[in-house]
């Protein structure tokens, strides 16, 4: 069994998340924190690419979060992330999939908080955890 398919074998509830509420974010910007966000998926734009300024070009795609207090979040998917869980995102929005994002990095640009994924972040889709429950209603 290979990395990749020993990671995709993990049990959510096996990994250690401590979510970070929408509105708490402020808090979490300063530093570029790494945190763990769950919300409904309420938006998702086309993969796009970027060039790079040594060449090259990166992918990219945003999404929209949503909480149970209607608060929303920008999460900027990169690589290979914006590629693959994207697509799959993409195919789900119409069921308003619920997400969670563990290890992505809080930001500000343009005066704008939101997320960005890193290397190691992980993206789920419609995991089976109580923190998930309260979304679903």
């Amino acid at each position: 069994m290979d990395e990749e398919e020993l990671e995709t074998n993990i049990d959510i509830a096996q990994l250690r998340l401590q979510f970070v509420s929408f509105k708490d974010l402020k808090h979490h910007v300063e530093h570029n924190d790494i945190i763990d966000v769950v919300g409904l998926l309420g938006d998702i734009d086309n993969l796009s690419l970027l060039k790079k300024p040594g060449g090259g070009a990166i992918m990219k795609r945003d999404m929209i979060l949503t909480n149970t207090e209607y608060d929303t979040v920008v999460i900027t998917l990169w690589s290979d992330l914006a590629k693959n869980e994207g697509n799959v995102l993409s195919e789900l929005a119409n069921d308003k999939p619920i997400v969670i994002l563990s290890k992505a990095k809080v930001t500000r640009y343009g005066g704008i908080i939101s997320l960005s994924t890193l290397s190691i972040t992980t993206l789920h889709i419609n995991p089976t955890l109580p923190e998930v429950e309260a979304l679903k209603a």
